[in-house]
């Protein structure tokens, strides 16, 4: 704690605690390292770093997991979970999109879709999109995974390394060739309802998926997610 002496004692303290300059009873502060402020709500919780000295040197937050809510990403499983699904004829040139709810941050290493008939010479590209307000419409591209054939029945996946946060994000397919459609599952509004319904016990499209308006969507992925429908859509999986 260094201190400087004048003529008749201490007259001010420096370092840790700080007092003075001047004569007399002085009030003694400690010193700060970061400027105040506060971390931490009802949906955050605070990091905090501190020095040799136990002083606060960082603080962030932290986006807390839901209160009640407890979901396990089994490694080497698909995702989303859905109760029963249809199929869904490809369109060369339309994306679709479906949601999925994140809960805690993993590196997921697959996506793909189960082809029900092969398209001829069909061809699909695969991706994730981050949300916006409860669509993918304006959201941000996350992943293009790149294409992967679709002529035969079975599963078609790509490989991956893609890590995602805790949010909502937008499993993405589009036929980009094909001389015959391929026919790929599907899902069933009734359910799979991820966002909610829009009304009390009322299934709805938009909770659903979105199919783009246009249909010229046959090289990469646009960077943001163009302007799309309610509807219902491939069943896009990812793998933990």
């Amino acid at each position: 704690m260094p201190f400087s002496k004048g003529g008749g004692g201490i007259d001010q303290l420096t370092g840790d605690v700080l007092a003075g300059p001047g004569t007399g009873s002085q009030a003694a502060t400690l010193d700060s390292v970061t400027t105040a402020e506060t971390v931490g709500d009802a949906t955050h919780y605070p990091i905090i770093t501190t020095d040799a000295k136990g002083r606060v040197i960082t603080a962030t937050a932290q986006l807390a997991p839901s209160a009640g809510v407890s979901i396990s990403r089994t490694v080497g499983r698909w995702h989303p979970m859905v109760l029963s699904s249809g199929s869904f004829t490809m369109n060369t040139g339309v994306l679709t999109a479906l949601p999925i709810v994140i809960f805690s941050t993993h590196t997921f290493v697959g996506i793909g879709v189960n082809i029900v008939t092969g398209g001829t010479a069909s061809s699909v590209r695969l991706g994730i999109y981050a949300d916006n307000g409860g669509t993918p419409v304006g959201g941000s591209l996350v992943l293009d995974a790149g294409t992967v054939a679709t002529t035969a029945a079975g599963a078609a996946a790509i490989t991956i390394s893609q890590s995602l946060s805790p949010g909502v994000y937008w499993l993405v397919a589009v036929q980009v060739a094909a001389t015959a459609n391929a026919i790929c599952t599907g899902i069933i509004t009734t359910e799979f309802s991820p966002l909610g319904y829009s009304s009390p016990g009322v299934p709805d499209n938009s909770s659903t998926g979105f199919i783009s308006s246009a249909s010229t969507y046959t090289g990469a992925l646009p960077a943001t997610f163009p302007a799309a429908n309610p509807f219902q859509v491939a069943f896009v999986s990812i793998m933990a």
